[in-house]
């Protein structure tokens, strides 16, 4: 190995170590675990409901071919930093969900369905955590990128790595009735991931009349309604200078 690729490799970690600790520590987690309860009532009505929760869940029943009955899903105030929290009774009965109010306005549908799923891997299908990460390496944009190899990984998901696990759905899903992690696709259609990726952000934007800022570590820079959106506003501005567009 070339003095070079020893330095390149080096890069190369030190990018994935910054990428893991930007989303796997502090702040950034889907849950804490599930929470054990004697009993607690929680009441889900036209005040705290979250109808896309569970349109979800609907989905994860039919998919997962599911027996139990339909849990409780419901906004609340979470303590903390969690987005949610599945709570069991002692006798390992599914016994409700709450989802944080104020974080779920800042997801994005596809980070939203895989914290669903998350949760209900842990209250319908009695699964723990899986930290399991694999590493794509996209030659166009030369960056690597680390993924989540499971959908029961607590750690939140960035907007690239849940484009991801839409895009690679069905191996998610085997791997969580399996209660293992996937193995890493060799053969990636970035472009396909890029559109997910673009479309969900888009979509989000539409709705919310707001930009996501954090994707530093995962594009060079992002367009949304023509407009160039990076937090180095000194990349951005340079750019512009070069003459770079959108084009959507």
């Amino acid at each position: 190995m070339s003095r070079y690729d020893g330095i390149m490799n080096i890069k190369t970690f030190n990018l994935i170590l910054i990428i893991y600790l930007t989303y796997s520590c502090g702040p950034n987690t889907f849950d804490n675990g599930v929470e054990i309860i004697d009993y607690e009532r929680f009441i889900v009505n036209k005040t705290n409901r979250c109808e896309q929760c569970e349109n979800y869940q609907d989905q994860f029943i039919k998919e997962m071919n599911v027996k139990n009955p339909p849990m409780k899903i419901g906004f609340a105030n979470l303590d903390s930093n969690r987005l949610g929290v599945c709570y069991l009774y002692k006798d390992a009965r599914p016994a409700f969900i709450k989802i944080d109010r104020a974080k779920w306005a800042t997801l994005t549908d596809n980070i939203r369905k895989a914290l669903i799923y998350h949760e209900l891997g842990h209250c319908l299908l009695k699964l723990g955590h899986i930290n399991d990460y694999g590493i794509l390496r996209d030659k166009e944009y030369e960056m690597s990128h680390l993924i989540k190899l499971s959908i029961m990984n607590p750690s939140i998901m960035n907007e690239f790595q849940a484009a991801y696990t839409i895009y690679e759905w069905q191996n998610y899903l085997i791997s969580l009735q399996r209660a293992v992690s996937i193995k890493q696709t060799e053969n990636i259609n970035f472009k396909e991931i890029r559109e997910i990726y673009y479309s969900d952000i888009r979509k989000w934007e539409k709705d919310k009349r707001s930009y996501i800022i954090n994707e530093k570590l995962i594009f060079p820079y992002i367009c949304l309604q023509d407009k160039i959106v990076y937090r180095d506003e000194t990349l951005r501005d340079q750019l512009k200078d070069e003459g770079f567009e959108c084009n959507f």
